[in-house]
């Protein structure tokens, strides 16, 4: 082992530390409390985009995007509510971090499904969910990824979103203005993320329940930017 891989093995258990420390000690009180009942909503708003839906494709779109943001939640809430062992708190921080893509690629999919046909409807689908499963597979493969990769790359696979609008001509304003709010809101969530500010009450609601809070609020966003689209 080489003097790079020893500082690098340090810099890893001084990270490794840190979270353990902050999981088992530190954690604010809320701590994932956002997203738990976030969770039992996307229940409620899986079934009523699917009992609404119209066409195989919109009930399709309802489905995925439902069944994303329910797992997203989920497993967030697990994460950040139960104190696990280490080597079980170390594979649920992958999977909340690894849902992130998941819920980004369940979203897109009722735009693409409605907006697209054919082949076109194939390559788009094919692409976002290939992408989907890269950074799955990116983020389960290394122990971890620096704060300002994992952000560029969620709101870089985020923002693609602009290259559909072409293809959602003639749908109401209202769904391109509540997609956008969605976005900023998501985009707002990875900044405070990112630099760790605002931190309002440390011990209490931190900068962490605030990024949690611009999630549920994007979701509620794309939900209501989705309802038409599949209950058209």
């Amino acid at each position: 082992m080489t003097r790079e891989d020893i500082k690098g093995e340090i810099g890893y258990m001084r990270d490794e530390a840190a979270a353990l420390l902050e999981t088992y000690l530190a954690r604010p009180l809320l701590r994932g409390v956002s997203h738990a009942f976030g969770a039992l909503l996307a229940v409620a708003a899986l079934i009523v985009l699917v009992v609404h839906a119209g066409a195989p494709k919109q009930v399709v779109g309802a489905a995925v995007f439902g069944a994303g943001v329910l797992a997203m939640l989920t497993t967030s809430a697990l994460y950040h509510r139960v104190r696990w062992r280490p080597s079980a708190h170390r594979l649920l921080k992958k999977l909340d971090h690894s849902m992130i893509f998941v819920l980004i690629a369940s979203t897109y999919t009722p735009f693409i499904l409605v907006g697209f046909d054919g082949a076109a409807r194939a390559t788009a689908l094919s692409l976002i969910w290939g992408l989907t499963v890269a950074g799955v597979t990116l983020r389960l493969s290394v122990r971890e990824l620096p704060r300002w990769l994992q952000v560029s790359l969620y709101l870089g696979l985020g923002w693609g979103a602009l290259t559909l609008i072409p293809a959602l001509e003639g749908q109401p304003t209202s769904v391109y203005v509540l997609a956008a709010i969605g976005g900023l809101l998501y985009t707002f969530g990875g900044l405070v993320y990112l630099f760790q500010r605002p931190n309002p009450f440390p011990r209490v609601f931190g900068f962490h329940e605030v990024f949690h809070i611009c999630v549920v609020a994007a979701v509620g966003c794309h939900f209501a930017a989705i309802y038409p689209l599949v209950s058209a």
